[in-house]
C-alpha cells in the first residue's frame, strides 16, 4: 500500500503541452495561467512516455501544414525539451498502464488509445492522493466520463 501524497498530482495531456510549447494562439494563455497557478501551489506534474511522440508528431504536422515556420517548429521542440524536465514519468512505469488503458479505450476507436494511457495514469495517481488531468481535448473528457468516471478532468477548452 502506498502512503498518501501531500500535494496534488497533475497529469498533463499532450493537448495541453502542445498548446504551451508551441504557443498556440487560442490556447496558450489558458495553458500558461493553469501552469502558473499549479506550479505556485506546489503540484507535481506527470505524463506518460506517449507525451513525447504525440508532441513531436503534432509539431511536425504543424510545420508540414505551415502552421509553424521552421524557426517556430525548432522553438516548440526546444520548449518541449525544457518542459519535460519538470514532468515526472508514471511512478510504476509506462508498462503498468497497459491493461487499464486498454480497458478504458476498448469502447472507442483506436485513435483514442493515447488518451486512455493518460487516463490510466491519472487513476493510478489518484490511488495515492489528489490527482487530475488537464486537457484541451473535449473527447478525452467524454472518454473519462464513460470509462474512467473517477478521474478528475480539468477541461480548459471553450
Amino acid at each position: 500500500m502506498s502512503s498518501p501524497v501531500a500535494t496534488k498530482q497533475v497529469v498533463l495531456d499532450a493537448s495541453f503541452v502542445i498548446a504551451y510549447c508551441s504557443k498556440e494562439p487560442d490556447t496558450y494563455t489558458k495553458a500558461d495561467a493553469k501552469l502558473s497557478t499549479d506550479y505556485a501551489s506546489g503540484v507535481t506534474f506527470f505524463a506518460p512516455g506517449a507525451l513525447i511522440q504525440e508532441c513531436l508528431y503534432v509539431f511536425c504536422k504543424k510545420a508540414f501544414n505551415g502552421q509553424l515556420n521552421p524557426a517556430d517548429h525548432a522553438i516548440a521542440v526546444d520548449n518541449l525539451i525544457v518542459f519535460l524536465q519538470a514532468i515526472k514519468p508514471p511512478p510504476s512505469g509506462d508498462f503498468s498502464l497497459t491493461g487499464r488503458s486498454e480497458q478504458i479505450r476498448k469502447s472507442y476507436a483506436c485513435s483514442r488509445t493515447a488518451d486512455s494511457i493518460y487516463l490510466a495514469l491519472t487513476e493510478q495517481l489518484a490511488a495515492t492522493g489528489p490527482a487530475e488531468i488537464v486537457t484541451f481535448d473535449a473527447q478525452l473528457e467524454n472518454q473519462a466520463k464513460k470509462n474512467a468516471p473517477s478521474v478528475n478532468v480539468v477541461y480548459l477548452g471553450d
